[in-house]
């Protein structure tokens, strides 16, 4: 994948109650995708008459979009009364993508299919299609001192989305849409400042998502290349939390509970390897701690984690696991300061077990993806108005993968069937970045 982006952004004052704050940012990003194995001729080979699958798919597929945003708001300070926020956001996104098609797979395709939509005697196979997005929201965030130590917060955002695809499936032929979808979210929270450093606190909150416009896009079930899934629905979710923040000693401690339910929630389905909405409503249910703790003015140790469970809340898979979820996550970290400008940590991560991504009907009989530990490491250093940083991401190598699935695999040979699948994430690498700030 290339990135490549700019962002800017001012402030200014409008007297002594309001600021004005703009910013804006463009981003353009081109991936590509290779897959060698349907350029050879093991790919071409099978009898459909004895049940061998013939599975047509491109060896090379590339994706192309850009995407805008412009977003100003106003900030008023109003004193005793509190502060308030109003702002309004545009964004636009368009992609494409191309699918090229090996000689092989031509040849396949004129051997063991007859003419389709792609045109004589069933070539040149050809797919792609295009995508683009229109987002526009205003928002309000309000805080409001009630008596001392109690402070009512709150918020709400409306959003519309206009959505336009259309492409070309080698099996379907051209297929177009063009939607326009709206949300709503708002939350109010009760926060209570019983003693210097303590806090507890009550919040309700609605929230939405809109799908991004790579989400649009899947792989068909027959022809294995992109191919447009669908305009999707925003995923919308109401919970319910309570938690709090406290400061004891040289340490601060905050930890909540929180109760959720998600409707349309926008999810991958292996079975038919495009994204959708869920027709089930989804509840997630956990607790989440975190502790930092300074031993010495130079050593601090911190750690937290997460416990969850995410599960169909109706439909006919009710009290089944969402895949993709952990139960357990947790985390420990350190930072130690050698001088004032030299500093070193690290932090190391344990996820749990969770299901594969899957069909809900194949949850009792599969496997769990295993748990796994990966440390990462780093050293700052400052000099005037430069910053540089070094990290080791995966510092001891540790062979894992936070994505897997169970689905229809591609074999040597056009020995397909559902298997296990997985992606590796990246072995032991290195970053270096480099920051300086102007005066």
């Amino acid at each position: 994948a290339n990135n490549a982006g700019v962002r800017a952004g001012l402030a200014k004052s409008l007297g002594s109650q309001f600021n004005l704050e703009v910013d804006g940012f463009y981003s353009n990003k081109t991936t590509f995708f290779a897959q060698p194995y349907y350029s050879t001729e093991a790919a071409g080979i099978g009898d459909p008459l004895i049940g061998n699958y013939q599975y047509i798919s491109p060896s090379f597929t590339k994706f192309q979009g850009w995407q805008a945003n412009f977003s100003p708001r106003i900030k008023g300070d109003f004193g005793p009364l509190g502060t308030s926020i109003l702002g309004y956001e545009f964004n636009k996104a368009s992609q494409s993508s191309s699918n090229s098609y090996s000689s092989v797979m031509n040849q396949t395709a004129a051997d063991v299919y007859p003419p389709g939509p792609w045109g004589v005697a069933g070539l040149p196979l050809q797919s792609g299609a295009t995508a683009s997005l229109y987002n526009q929201s205003i928002y309000f965030i309000q805080k409001l001192p009630i008596t001392n130590g109690i402070e009512l917060n709150g918020g709400y955002r409306y959003q519309t989305q206009s959505a336009t695809a259309n492409g070309t499936d080698i099996w379907t032929g051209a297929n177009n849409d063009s939607q326009t979808y709206s949300a709503n979210a708002g939350d109010v929270a009760l926060n209570f400042k019983y003693l210097p450093g303590q806090r507890v606190y009550i919040k309700w909150n609605q929230s939405y998502r809109f799908p991004n416009i790579d989400e649009f896009w899947g792989w068909s079930k027959n022809g294995g290349g992109s191919t447009f899934g669908g305009i999707l629905r925003p995923q919308t979710a109401q919970t319910y939390e309570i938690g709090g923040n406290w400061q004891v000693l040289k340490s601060n401690l905050t930890a909540s509970i929180f109760t959720s339910v998600s409707q349309n929630e926008i999810m991958y389905n292996p079975a038919t390897f495009i994204n959708s909405n869920s027709p089930y409503n989804i509840n997630r249910n956990g607790i989440i701690f975190n502790g930092l703790t300074a031993l010495t003015p130079n050593l601090s140790l911190g750690a937290g984690g997460t416990i969850q469970h995410a599960f169909y809340a109706s439909g006919p898979y009710q009290n089944q696991n969402i895949p993709q979820v952990p139960n357990l996550l947790l985390n420990a970290r350190a930072t130690y300061s050698i001088t004032s400008n030299w500093s070193v940590g690290g932090v190391i991560n344990y996820v749990g077990s969770q299901n594969y991504d899957a069909s809900p009907i194949y949850y009792n009989s599969l496997a769990t993806m295993p748990s796994y530990t990966v440390a990462d490491i780093y050293a700052n250093y400052k000099y005037g108005n430069w910053e540089t940083r070094l990290t080791v991401k995966n510092v001891g190598n540790s062979q894992y993968s936070t994505y897997g699935g169970y689905g229809f695999v591609t074999g040597p040979n056009s020995n397909n069937s559902n298997n296990y699948f997985y992606y590796p994430n990246d072995p032991r690498s290195v970053f270096l970045s480099a920051k300086y700030t102007f005066n």
